[in-house]
């Protein structure tokens, strides 16, 4: 983090970074939902970003509170960015339990999938490919 930055600074770009990241969540579950796995992906990796980004800007946030802990009152600018910021992270969490349970059902559905395929393999046998042209042709 660039030293020198406000509190209410670091809470703007962490406010900021939430919203990247709900936006993020929204989209790779749209990603599950049309089975875009190469979507679903670059999400994910935006995902990662995103967080490695908060971590970063987290120990920053932390030294400037005990900072703004022993200063006097802050005043209700800082109550409302605090209050945004926790708003956001309950939508952040809510769409993380949505995607999660997405990616459940995928799975079990691919898992079924699986079953069914390898229960039916000994049952039928995989058709014959047509003999080519070329393969006719030396018959006659």
């Amino acid at each position: 983090m660039v030293a020198g930055t406000s509190l209410s600074e670091q809470l703007a770009l962490r406010l900021h970074l939430l919203r990247e990241l709900a936006t993020s969540l929204s989209q790779a579950q749209r990603a599950v939902l049309a089975s875009s796995l190469d979507r679903l992906q670059l999400q994910t990796a935006r995902q990662q970003a995103l967080i490695e980004a908060m971590r970063a800007l987290t120990s920053d946030v932390r030294q400037n509170s005990r900072e703004a802990d022993s200063t006097p009152a802050i005043g209700s600018g800082f109550d409302a960015a605090w209050h945004d910021l926790l708003l956001e992270g309950a939508r952040v969490r809510h769409l993380n339990y949505v995607l999660g349970g997405l990616l459940r059902r995928k799975r079990h559905s691919i898992e079924i999938l699986a079953l069914l395929q390898a229960s039916c393999a000994a049952t039928y046998s995989q058709p014959k490919q047509p003999p080519s042209s070329a393969a006719r042709r030396r018959e006659r």
